[in-house]
């Protein structure tokens, strides 16, 4: 996860959650999201207090909770292009926060990687760009992962 924020990597019993009932009312109005009428049914009662929330921080049930990131994206992005540089290979670490719509971050990746093949810029081949992050994509119906629609736009981009 971008960020390396316990409530959002966590996101189980063990990390405080800041959010409520009424945030994801307005993430819903907000996206305009298509969400089944019981589902918002449910979130406004929960808003109302009909439903606990979850515990927050702060709450005496993690007095005692103590996590650890054991891997983070950052530490995948250096560990990639220390591996590929030992093999001789010119790295770019571009980001260890790549988010947003999975198809433009492969766009942008896949123009890095034409310019590279083409004119060397910003490094002469052999090379590689070197990202970590977290994408989604909007679903319109469509049935493939969450980075099968980034892939798409790289596949011209391959060693030949």
């Amino acid at each position: 996860m971008v960020g390396d924020r316990i409530d959002v990597i966590g996101s189980g019993p063990t990390a405080p959650d800041p959010t409520t009932y009424a945030d994801a009312l307005k993430v819903l109005a907000r996206r305009r999201a298509d969400v089944p009428e019981r589902v918002v049914r449910y979130l406004e009662a929960g808003a109302r207090g009909a439903y606990p929330e979850t515990p927050k921080p702060g709450d005496q049930c993690f007095s005692k909770v103590r996590n650890v990131v054991v891997g983070s994206n950052l530490d995948a992005v250096k560990a990639a292009a220390s591996a590929l540089s030992r093999r001789g290979i010119k790295t770019l670490q571009l980001t260890s926060m790549l988010s947003g719509e999975a198809r433009e971050a492969a766009r942008l990746l896949s123009a890095i990687a034409k310019d590279i093949r083409r004119s060397g810029i910003p490094l002469r081949p052999p090379a590689a760009v070197v990202a970590g992050g977290e994408n989604g994509r909007n679903r319109q119906g469509q049935r493939c992962g969450r980075q099968k629609p980034g892939a798409r736009p790289c596949s011209s981009c391959k060693p030949q």
